[in-house]
């Protein structure tokens, strides 16, 4: 597991009033989400960061996170092989 903290742009669906990602960018490379296998909030200062642990269409795994501060989302960590 590889850490890093990069910006990406994600695609996000709201349903139950929750939201999970179904897509992002990540160094111009489109990942579609397969699965998302956690989910869990952390604060920062009086915010909070949204965390989730994702599988894509290639069974990579990765942990990408949104920070309600500005509203940024960044790849924190992803499985190298």
């Amino acid at each position: 597991m590889t850490s890093c903290d990069e910006p990406i742009q994600v695609i996000a669906r709201f349903r139950d009033g929750r939201f999970e990602p179904m897509r992002f960018l990540w160094n111009g490379r489109r990942h579609r989400v397969e699965k998302v296998t956690g989910r869990w909030a952390t604060r920062s200062g009086h915010y909070n960061v949204f965390r989730f642990a994702l599988v894509d269409e290639n069974d990579t795994y990765f942990e990408i996170s949104l920070d309600s501060k500005d509203m940024a989302w960044r790849l924190n960590r992803v499985a190298t092989e």
